[in-house]
């Protein structure tokens, strides 16, 4: 499942027009947050400070290379980074 959202993350960041607030990279950030909270012992999976959660690892995203491997680079974990926020920023329900 991460290898498939991966290769979504760097499509969508390399579409050109593309934005981290556009409707398919919020698509892709809908479905980060659903893996996010798969994952057992986790802030997502025990659904408190999913917010911090997801803040801080997108942050780590853009300053670990390797996690931004995974994103097509610094440039794509920043496209992630920036979707990622912009979704927490929209969802009034995560705390």
């Amino acid at each position: 499942r991460v290898e498939l959202l991966n290769r979504e993350w760097i499509t969508v960041a390399n579409t050109p027009g593309s934005a981290p607030e556009s409707a398919e990279a919020q698509r892709v950030a809908s479905m980060h947050i659903e893996w996010l909270r798969s994952v057992p012992g986790t802030p997502a999976a025990e659904g408190t400070g999913v917010g911090e959660y997801v803040r801080s690892l997108a942050e780590m995203y853009v300053a670990d290379p390797r996690f931004s491997v995974n994103y097509g680079g610094v440039e794509g974990a920043r496209f992630v980074r920036d979707a990622l926020l912009a979704w927490l920023e929209r969802d009034t329900e995560v705390e």
